[in-house]
């Protein structure tokens, strides 16, 4: 037999509370699925069972999520956090940095497959080494 269900309506209206403004009446920078279950008193894996409940509360932890993503763009860009922090917590948003680099030629495209590799023995010119070589020995250091 299960446990009964813990939410009840009063739950859900403290994690709307918690959701709009309680995190900061908590002292916290910003709005955390983590935050809420301390809040509530509560597990993190209980809130997500609560999500699959009830609509009203997977709506809560979505709203959560997004204003969460918002206040560190926000705070990024505006240097109220720190910007290292803000990145590695918004990879779990879904960014991430890329780096692109173009590789053409003359604003075209550089296609390897087409072109043949050439490889080219040459003779060494002697004479031409021999003077260098002089010239090296006959010139202090």
């Amino acid at each position: 037999m299960s446990r009964p269900t813990e939410l009840t309506e009063a739950l859900i209206k403290m994690a709307a509370h918690y959701a709009d403004s309680g995190f900061s009446e908590n002292s916290e920078a910003l709005p955390t699925i983590s935050g809420l279950a301390l809040y509530l008193g509560k597990s993190k894996s209980s809130l997500a069972a609560y999500a699959d409940q009830s609509e009203e509360m997977a709506d809560i932890l979505d709203r959560i999520k997004c204003r969460q993503e918002v206040m560190l763009i926000n705070g990024g860009l505006q240097g109220d956090f720190n910007a290292g922090i803000a990145k590695l917590m918004l990879a779990n948003h879904g960014y991430n940095e890329k780096q692109a680099i173009d590789h053409t030629s003359n604003g075209h495209s550089i296609n390897y497959s087409n072109m043949p590799t050439v490889i080219e023995f040459v003779a060494p010119d002697f004479e031409e080494y021999t003077a260098w070589r002089d010239q090296k020995q006959e010139s202090p250091a």
